[in-house]
């Protein structure tokens, strides 16, 4: 197969030199030959061979300063004859094999190779092409020697262009890689399979893929059955890019369908979980095999989801809210709710304080600014009385135990009311299915507030309170602009009307009967009048016989009792009823609030507050305390309706964030990218 090419031939016998007069010399057997006229030495035989020096690689890599040409057969690795390309300095060893080194013609070993107006064809005896390779299985196959690495060259007059390369093929880990250059290294594969691409370009895509078949245009299966973390069929990263806008933002993976088709499409392996993207109708869509489904991008809102079997659904950034969640109308039960939210369910996870960044809980709901009529959170119940025991707002504990309603539904004679709220009631014994055998103490409604604990206005009744022990309970002064009236029930079930007896002095007050005993009694206050009584203020005692006599008189009178005589030293011993009225201790000298008392007190507050829930009613000033007196309008240095704390408003999140990292990137290492200088291609 190999043709080789002497370049010198020299006589075992008697060799005859024969030299020319043009200075040329002749080697050979033949005395009466001569030179040929174009070479300098003519060695001729056609019995013997010229023997080229023999030795092995490494005495040829010893040589000092080889010229270049020098020539020498190797006799060990690949053996053969070889010849110095390279300069002394840097030795270049080629083996002589073929006819780019010799000049000669491929020869034809029976019907395997063959040569023909310059293409060289294996297997056919007619090759198209520089080289041309035709058979079963046609393979070709490139084989380097040891330390080295095969390689193909593809280039234009005399340029290289592309190249096709092994790397690192003596290690544990080789791989091929094609590139521009013998370092580039733009696409590799290891003998496993795996396959990378490194692209610098930036005017145009990495990758085109253009498919006219009806059929899938490019697939990926991942057969992996042990995940180590995570197995992926495409797994795509990105440097963190700052961007300014939309149209700006990098991609990893991007899919542009013209007309109505959809630009991706995911099925597992059961055909039951399914994933679509870039739709006619939205960005993306997915469904399970349990029928659950749901899409990104919607023509209705940013997000929709629907529950497979209920139906329930609801939707993300929609035009007329940033959150719905409605129920199927038809199917649903006790616990199904539009939309849940669950907070914090550990005692170790405490906010900090009742502002909205320090508190934590299941749904969060704010107004960023002080238009009218807006809410954090609204609920709503439809209008009519079909159905009672319904609102808009609930809030309770898990147990229902206690709760409160707003805008509710009352069931006592389909009564609507703002806000209802129960302590739920305990059962068994009697007084209202009240049972108080057990401690008790929760409370319906509990309310502080700075200026007013509470104001309530009623169109008809203003307050309904009562309760076991008491109705009311007023710690403090009381003060009132009409009667104190009292209904007393008689035996005969009709209530009798009565009214406080007032005084302009805080007064106290205690009675009873007495009787004379020969003219002369003792009276001791009860100990309760006595307690409380001023004792630097005089006891007014009013005394009434009841019988004839002289007439009676005082003796005596102080915070204890008082002493009763009867006149003209009479002896009698009739009964008497008497009154005594004397000054609450403490209150002698008693100064009221100036503001309370003023005339024009109940007039501020009118002015002052206002039913919010009549549109057409004047705003009310509003109303503020300050150095004893109540005044109208906004308190001096308080925040203005818009001003106040801040409320963080998150903006629309338009990054795409990195969801997976692996512990391998998608290039190859560094090291593998740049050959070290001994390397050889």
């Amino acid at each position: 197969m190999k043709n080789q090419f002497l370049i010198f031939m020299m006589l075992a016998g008697m060799l005859v030199i024969s030299p020319n007069v043009s200075g040329q010399i002749v080697i050979s057997d033949n005395g009466s030959t001569t030179a040929n006229a174009a070479s300098v030495l003519d060695v001729q035989s056609t019995s013997r061979g010229f023997l080229f020096p023999r030795m092995t690689m490494g005495q040829r890599d010893a040589i000092v300063s080889p010229p270049t040409s020098m020539i020498i057969y190797q006799i060990d690795n690949t053996a053969g004859v070889y010849i110095n390309t390279g300069t002394a300095g840097t030795p270049d060893w080629q083996e002589i094999t073929d006819a780019t080194h010799i000049g000669g013609y491929w020869t034809p070993t029976g019907s395997d190779l063959y040569y023909s107006s310059g293409n060289v064809g294996i297997g056919t005896s007619s090759p198209s092409e520089l080289l041309h390779v035709d058979g079963r299985p046609g393979i070709i196959m490139v084989d380097a020697e040891t330390n080295y690495d095969a390689g193909i060259h593809f280039g234009y007059e005399g340029s290289s262009l592309f190249n096709l390369f092994t790397w690192g093929a003596s290690t544990t880990n080789p791989y091929i890689f094609f590139g521009s250059n013998s370092y580039s290294q733009i696409w590799g594969m290891r003998p496993t399979g795996r396959v990378w691409h490194d692209y610098q370009g930036t005017t145009a895509a990495a990758y085109v893929l253009n498919s006219g078949a009806p059929h899938v245009s490019f697939s990926i299966l991942n057969t992996a059955n042990t995940i180590r973390n995570i197995s992926y069929g495409i797994q795509v990263s990105l440097p963190n890019i700052p961007t300014t806008s939309l149209d700006t933002v990098p991609a990893g993976i991007t899919v542009f369908v013209e007309g109505d088709g959809t630009g991706l499409f995911a099925l597992n392996q059961h055909r039951d979980n399914k994933g679509w993207m870039a739709t006619e109708y939205n960005g993306v869509s997915g469904e399970h095999s349990t029928g659950n489904r749901g899409s990104l991008g919607t023509t209705n809102g940013g997000a929709y989801g629907i529950h497979g079997t209920t139906e329930h659904f609801g939707y993300l950034g929609r035009s007329t809210s940033g959150v719905l969640g409605a129920l199927n109308t038809t199917v649903n039960v006790n616990g199904d709710y539009g939309v849940k939210g669950y907070g914090v369910d550990d005692s170790g996870h405490d906010g900090s304080g009742f502002v909205w960044n320090q508190t934590r809980g299941g749904v969060y709901g704010t107004n960023t600014d002080d238009a009218e009529y807006t809410f954090g959170v609204a609920g709503y119940s439809p209008t009519g009385t079909g159905n009672t025991r319904r609102g808009g707002v609930l809030g309770a504990d898990a147990g229902a135990n206690y709760w409160g309603s707003l805008g509710y539904l009352r069931n006592s004679g389909s009564a609507w009311c703002a806000g209802y709220f129960s302590a739920a009631p305990i059962t068994g014994g009697t007084n209202g299915n009240k049972n108080f055998s057990s401690p008790v103490s929760a409370m319906a409604i509990s309310a502080y507030g700075d200026l007013f604990g509470a104001q309530i206005s009623g169109g008809v009744y203003g307050l309904y309170a009562e309760g076991n022990n008491y109705s009311v309970f007023a710690r403090g002064d009381m003060y009132r602009t009409g009667a104190d009236v009292h209904l007393q029930q008689d035996n005969s079930g009709q209530n009798n009307i009565m009214y406080t007896l007032v005084s302009p002095e805080m007064t106290i007050q205690t009675y009873g009967i007495g009787q004379l005993q020969n003219g002369k009694a003792g009276i001791d206050f009860d100990e309760a009048f006595s307690n409380i009584v001023s004792g630097s203020e005089p006891i007014i005692v009013t005394i009434t016989p009841i019988g004839e006599s002289e007439g009676v008189h005082l003796e005596q009178v102080d915070g204890k009792g008082f002493r009763v005589a009867e006149n003209r030293s009479g002896k009698s011993s009739v009964q008497f009823s008497w009154i005594a009225i004397g000054k609450r201790a403490g209150y002698e000298n008693i100064s009221l609030p100036a503001d309370v008392t003023s005339s024009d007190y109940t007039n501020k507050i009118d002015q002052g507050l206002s039913n919010d829930g009549n549109p057409d009613e004047v705003a009310g000033e509003g109303l503020y305390y300050q150095n004893g007196e109540l005044h109208l309008g906004q308190a001096p240095g308080q925040p203005s309706p818009t001003e106040g704390a801040t409320i963080e408003r998150s903006a629309p999140e338009i990054k795409e964030k990195q969801i997976f990292k692996t512990e391998e990137s998608f290039n190859e290492p560094s090291e593998n990218k740049e050959a070290t200088e001994d390397k050889k291609l």
